[in-house]
């Protein structure tokens, strides 16, 4: 008997996922809920802090009294539910520190009102109290802000939108919201009388919706609930106007500052008369607090290079015996002040077979694999764990370099993005970093210079030690997650991740190289959150914010439930869908720049192909012929055979195949899982 014939083991269906179904739930919330939730979550934090210090005290009711007046003042106090509400994007870090603020307050109010009504607390209660009530409270709202911006990922929770003019920094605002739903605000059109010519092209068509007198008859029809002015062509006095008719319709209402690229954090509100007084605060990159910064930064690097010798003692060894060639590669690179300096890294590239055929695309910052793949094994897993930028620690210790900055750019790219990008060369400001603010949000690997200099120049601008500190945290969870590697579809923010040499990419505007197209999520398969135009709005899906909006003929593009992978002209995978990865049982940041062979196989044995699945893929890249079907298995796996749709999928040409949820071994297709093969007699048994 062959073994695509073979009957699937006891116990080879399993039921979906635990994280699909919390998925499933999140679409369900709505905003009255979330404010209730945010609520309740800061009373029952509040509520358990309080119990286990009262039961480490000895007695749950002796000072039973002074713990609810404490409460009772912090419920007063606390801006947390409002944070979690109102907040675009609330951090940890602000999280915490109001809970410290508020129950800091709290306890010394409840020790004062104690000794007024004649009821007191011993101090290591107070003490008890107030540190379990900050860890409590700070836990449960980072988990409950984690919770909503997952479920806006999912789309529950999200604000319709206007935007009041269709300019450039309109067309960003716009941008950004859809490419970020964590925002919350799904942005719906602009409003604007007179458009600037060429400003929304960026955006693929966003519509514009009328102008600002239009507002009662825009909100009516798209229900939006925000309104968004971002420097329209409209009279201030007219603006003032659509202002008071927001409020008539209670529709919330935010601004775009005049001056908005020298606003920073430390700007505060003062008022003249009853005149608003804005004054801004600049950063001093030359002063004490980046004096102490660099300092830090010194000590910090000789701690670590001590600490962390024996490790790149090993990496050093490991990369000598890899391939031929020394150990640590050098760069030109351009710091602060424009000083050019050689930055240090473990080498991870072959160095023979070098190519000058790499030539950077209009828009994109150089970075991940440039021309061809010389990635050694070694090389290949040092990026995905960013161990290969361990002996920039050197750079730092000699003052050349910062722990975090701008990264630095090789000389010739400096001189072009100068000339390109405006505000590019702010960054030179201060020193280049190991790790940046961009890098942390997503801005790795050739993906937009005008998006990386924009974070880069808010770090500086907004320098703070809570920031740094934030910027190394965040660096630190990317680095255990090994996303330097990972899936080339994924991405955060508005960026593309570029690490392997990808074989897929995003269809141009305008294209008619397919006759039918539709888009979708390269990742969740879901469409474009905005269908009114041929293409979608934003590059990254406005569903789950992980996958590229990615492009197929409209009879072979997967549905709902249905799994998918695809591949570039090599045969190696270049994206997983969510539910190929349940299908297949390995994650996208694994089976990417694999070859496909690796995961599936051809199982159309009995219908006497004369075509293999190689054929098939490749006839399919070409884009010509309609699409195909074919039956696959999982390599490790026996008797599970698939039906398969292949199609073309790009530019750059790839192939799709779609694993097909139906009409294979059962309805539940989607849901099995692996069966590795035990031995040679087990198969044959």
């Amino acid at each position: 008997m062959r073994d695509d014939q073979l009957t699937p083991p006891a116990g080879y269906l399993s039921p979906a996922p635990a994280s699909d179904q919390v998925d499933r739930a999140l679409t369900f919330l709505e905003p009255a809920r979330w404010r209730l939730i945010a609520r309740v979550v800061d009373l029952s934090a509040l509520t358990l802090g309080a119990v286990v210090a009262l039961l480490l005290s000895g007695s749950l009711v002796t000072h039973l009294d002074f713990a609810a007046v404490y409460a009772a003042f912090v419920l007063s106090t606390t801006r947390g539910p409002q944070m979690l509400v109102q907040r675009m994007l609330p951090c940890g870090y602000d999280f915490f520190a109001d809970a410290a603020r508020a129950c800091t307050v709290s306890v010394l109010l409840a020790l004062g009102t104690g000794a007024l009504l004649s009821f007191s607390a011993p101090e290591s209660l107070a003490i008890e109290l107030w540190l379990l009530t900050v860890l409590a409270m700070g836990a449960t709202r980072v988990a409950a802000a984690l919770l909503g911006q997952r479920a806006r990922r999912e789309g529950a929770l999200m604000t319709p939108a206007l935007v009041v003019g269709a300019g450039f920094v309109g067309a960003r605002v716009f941008r950004r919201l859809v490419e970020t739903p964590e925002y919350g605000l799904r942005p719906v059109g602009f409003l604007d009388a007179d458009p600037l010519p060429g400003a929304l092209e960026m955006d693929d068509g966003a519509p514009v919706l009328g102008g600002p007198d239009d507002l009662a008859e825009v909100v009516a029809q798209t229900g939006a609930r925000h309104v968004i002015l971002a420097f329209a062509s409209e009279r201030d006095n007219r603006l003032v106007e659509l202002v008071k008719r927001c409020r008539k319709l209670r529709i919330d209402v935010s601004v775009v500052p005049r001056l908005y690229e020298s606003m920073n954090e430390r700007a505060t509100l003062e008022h003249i008369g009853g005149l608003p007084l804005l004054s801004l605060k600049a950063v001093d990159p030359k002063g004490w607090q980046f004096a102490l910064k660099h300092t830090f930064d010194r000590v910090a690097a000789m701690l670590a290079l001590l600490a962390l010798a024996p490790l790149m003692v090993v990496l050093a060894l490991a990369v000598k015996l890899s391939t031929p060639g020394p150990v640590i590669f050098r760069q030109r690179r351009v710091g602060r002040d424009g000083r050019v300096f050689d930055v240090f890294k473990f080498r991870t590239m072959r160095q023979e077979g070098r190519s000058s055929k790499f030539k950077l695309e209009k828009g994109l910052a150089p970075g991940g694999i440039e021309g061809v793949d010389r990635r050694t094994p070694i090389g290949r897993w040092l990026r995905a764990t960013s161990l290969d930028e361990l002996p920039q620690l050197i750079n730092v210790l000699r003052g050349e370099m910062s722990l975090v900055g701008p990264r630095p750019e090789r000389p010739e790219f400096v001189e072009q993005f100068a000339r390109e990008v405006h505000g590019y060369t702010h960054r030179h400001r201060v020193k280049s970093g190991i790790t940046g603010w961009a890098q942390v949000n997503g801005l790795r690997g050739q993906t937009s210079i005008e998006d990386r200099a924009e974070w880069d120049n808010h770090y500086i601008e907004n320098w703070s030690l809570g920031l740094e500190l934030r910027t190394l945290a965040l660096t630190l969870a990317e680095v255990l997650r090994f996303r330097d590697g990972g899936p080339s579809t994924v991405a955060n923010g508005s960026a593309t991740n570029s690490e392997a040499e990808a074989g897929l990419g995003l269809v141009p505007v305008g294209s008619e190289e397919s006759a039918d197209p539709v888009w979708f999520c390269g990742y969740c398969g879901a469409p474009p959150i905005y269908t009114g135009a041929p293409a979608p709005v934003a590059r990254v899906c406005g569903h789950c914010g992980q996958g590229l909006m990615l492009e197929s003929h409209a009879e072979a593009a997967p549905r709902h439930g249905e799994g998918f992978l695809v591949v570039d002209s090599r045969l190696a995978i270049q994206a997983v869908s969510k539910q190929a990865e349940e299908l297949l049982g390995i994650p996208e940041q694994e089976a990417t720049d694999r070859q496909l062979g690796d995961l599936l196989i051809g199982a159309d044995a009995e219908l006497a192909l004369q075509e293999g699945l190689r054929a098939i893929l490749e006839s399919a890249s070409t884009g010509h012929d309609p699409p195909g079907s074919t039956f696959v298995r999982p390599r490790a796996t026996y008797g599970v055979r698939m039906r398969a749709r292949i199609s073309a999928c790009g530019p750059p040409r790839g192939a799709l195949i779609v694993l097909e949820a139906a009409g294979a071994v059962s309805p539940n297709q989607r849901h099995l899982r692996l069966v590795e093969e035990q031995s040679r007699a087990a198969e044959s048994a």
